[in-house]
């Protein structure tokens, strides 16, 4: 009879330990929020999705995305990857929505993500060193070239420093500031460019004007106003001296 107890007693202990021991599968996400440059390419990796659970590594699949197609998720690891070209046709400061499930063997969570469309940094160094200033010579019709020393001041800013460029027929340092704006497209973005100063004689001239610059073709056009004691119109197209 003692030996029967002792059995019992001894399986219930096994039991209650085992029992004790089996811990429940639980999945775990949260919801993952991210910026994605108009600039990046396939293959970019955007940031990673969140998971774990009691059971080790869980499984990432998309269960819906829109705009379609713009990521991939990597199944293992939950890196979100630029999957499509289309990334450059992205308005700015859209937003790229997924439904992302964390799983695990029949267990998952949801982990909504959303992803905005921001610009690049705004990269002056192309232009940085010397420049070829183009304009349409007024009497000719010729395009008439000029080499400008450039500088990077910073902020997306660009210093045109020497050479009178802009024919405002001051000395021979006179500056030019170019600030670049943030892309509006995949390769466009605006430009303005501005400087006050004194020229000969006291003659009080101002510069203003706006145009584009283009990362792919490195081309800068700026169409411009003269104002003050006389006044007029121009523009000029800026490139790299290669």
């Amino acid at each position: 009879m003692k030996k029967l107890i002792y059995i019992i007693i001894v399986l219930g202990c096994f039991s209650a330990c085992t029992t004790e021991h089996v811990k429940p599968l639980i999945v775990q996400t949260d919801d993952f929020v991210g910026e994605l440059a108009i600039s990046a390419v396939v293959g970019d990796t955007i940031g990673t999705i969140p998971g774990t659970s009691t059971k080790g590594t869980v499984t990432y699949t998309i269960n819906s995305q829109t705009p379609a197609d713009i990521f991939s998720v990597d199944e293992t690891y939950g890196e979100l990857i630029v999957a499509s070209d289309a990334v450059a046709n992205l308005p700015i400061n859209s937003m790229v929505v997924l439904e992302v499930s964390v799983s695990k063997e029949g267990v998952s969570q949801i982990s909504n993500v959303e992803i905005t469309v921001v610009p690049p940094p705004v990269d002056v160094t192309p232009w940085v060193g010397t420049v070829l200033v183009t304009q349409i010579d007024f009497f000719s019709g010729l395009p008439v070239t000029k080499e400008v020393p450039a500088t990077d001041i910073d902020n997306g800013q660009l210093l045109l420093s020497g050479g009178d460029p802009f024919d405002l027929f001051c000395d021979e340092n006179s500056e030019i500031i170019i600030t670049f704006g943030q892309l509006t497209t995949a390769t466009v973005g605006p430009v303005t460019i501005s400087q006050p100063f004194i020229c000969y004689g006291g003659t009080n001239l101002n510069i203003d004007g706006t145009g584009t610059y283009n990362t792919e073709t490195k081309e800068i056009l700026i169409d411009f106003n003269i104002t003050g004691d006389f006044e007029f119109p121009g523009s000029r197209t800026i490139t790299p001296k290669e």
